[in-house]
């Protein structure tokens, strides 16, 4: 009741009258606004003083309240930048609303850092040393949101202050969709995401799909020289069961397993896996494998989930894939290491000439 509330607020009674009832709106409020607790404002314990906004005086305030003293009745800036693009908050003048609105952005790993791709363009990405809030870069113009925003690991790290290994670096990246996601330690994210195949070593991307069903993993290399892949069979029904891989020296390697029914695509010598598109949430439901010569093998599996994509980044070049499955596939993730450079060509820098921001 509101006796109960005020003695785990520690709160008087006098100074919050209508505790009970309205205390704890506005954070509520905007946690169904999709935000989370901040370091200040109303959505850490900011809600204890919001009568400070709007009233001169307090019982127990030496003084009148002035500006400077409204402790935490404010929204904190990320708090600001959530709402401005949540559907709630929309404006006539504002611009359409991108047409990516159920895709959510995803880290690419790199040979040297990451790249942040957020298809509904990109609004801020926030920066959290061991639980507590530390800085954010923010894209509040419709017009100037990055769909790609890459970072070398030492830059990451420069942002909070700290030398590389020193503490928990958490971030964050949200989308003008209102999607975010979150590496919960960059440290361990970089260390995962380093495999030794045939040919050497590779870096193994972020999976689509959460292990819903605690899945065993498996990885699959196609081979640098020889027995190179020459035929896909994707086995599905409602999600996706499995998908087997053929080589040219007659052996098979598969990820999950051969239930449901089955769609083939057999490439040509040249031919090879060039980017997946797919459907996901605790599992895989389904995906369509594109291929260098612009053929697929058509969507396979249901269409449950949210959309995803899984392409090596620019200068990389697709070497493998590996995936987690039980009954059946529970995620789904590539392998990719850099393109070599071919003789007398010099090789670029990206789409914006740079290796981080």
């Amino acid at each position: 009741d509101g006796d109960d509330i005020l003695v785990q607020c520690n709160e008087r009674l006098d100074r919050v009258s209508v505790l009970p009832s309205v205390l704890f709106l506005l954070h509520e409020v905007g946690h169904a606004h999709t935000l989370t607790h901040t370091a200040t404002g109303i959505m850490s314990r900011g809600f204890n003083n919001w009568n400070r906004a709007f009233m001169v005086k307090e019982p127990h305030f030496n003084g009148p309240v002035r500006p400077h003293e409204e402790a935490g009745a404010h929204w904190h800036r990320v708090d600001t930048l959530r709402l401005r693009f949540h559907p709630s908050f929309r404006l006539p003048l504002d611009l359409s609303r991108s047409p990516h609105k159920d895709h959510t952005p995803t880290f690419i790993p790199l040979d040297s850092g990451l790249e942040i791709h957020a298809a509904a363009g990109l609004v801020m990405v926030e920066f959290e040393l061991d639980g507590r809030y530390k800085t954010h870069i923010e894209f509040p113009n419709q017009n100037g949101q990055p769909t790609r925003l890459p970072f070398s690991e030492d830059d990451l790290w420069r942002r909070v202050g700290v030398k590389p290994g020193s503490g928990r670096l958490r971030i964050e990246a949200t989308a003008s969709n209102t999607h975010s996601a979150a590496i919960g330690d960059v440290t361990a994210f970089f260390k995962d995401r380093v495999v030794t195949i045939p040919g050497g070593k590779c870096i193994k991307s972020a999976p689509a799909g959460h292990r819903g069903l605690n899945g065993a993993e498996t990885i699959v290399p196609f081979p640098p020289q020889g027995a190179r892949l020459t035929k896909i069979c994707v086995h599905h029904g409602d999600f996706l069961d499995g998908i087997v891989f053929g080589f040219a020296d007659g052996t098979t390697n598969i990820i999950g397993t051969q239930g449901g029914g089955v769609t083939e695509l057999e490439l040509a010598p040249d031919e090879k896996i060039e980017r997946i598109t797919l459907q996901s949430g605790a599992w895989v439901d389904g995906l369509e494998i594109h291929t260098t010569k612009g053929r697929s093998t058509e969507w396979c599996g249901g269409r449950g989930g949210g959309p995803g994509s899984l392409a090596p980044p620019d200068r990389y070049e697709l070497v493998g894939m590996w995936g987690t499955a039980k009954n059946w596939v529970d995620s789904v993730g590539i392998l990719y290491r850099k393109r070599e450079a071919r003789v007398g060509v010099a090789e670029g820098k990206g789409g914006d000439g740079r290796e981080g921001v």
